[in-house]
């Protein structure tokens, strides 16, 4: 990322760094254990930690019942 297009500005700099976080985030959650065949949180949370699914609640009719 550096090599092909390096920073001009604080902006440009502090977007690269959001986004190899970011980048090294995803990777981490997402690697498979090659003997287990699960992904991180499959191992501590019994559930599938790649999909992102939004969680949509009306409370309004919540606290009506």
């Amino acid at each position: 990322m550096l090599k092909a297009h390096p920073p001009i500005n604080e902006f440009q700099a502090q977007n690269i760094v959001d986004t190899c976080f970011a980048t090294a985030s995803y990777a981490a959650r997402t690697t498979i254990h090659s003997i287990l065949r699960l992904s991180a949180g499959a191992w501590d949370f019994q559930r599938d930690m790649i999909l992102n699914i939004p969680l949509i609640t009306d409370l309004q009719l919540i606290h009506q019942r």
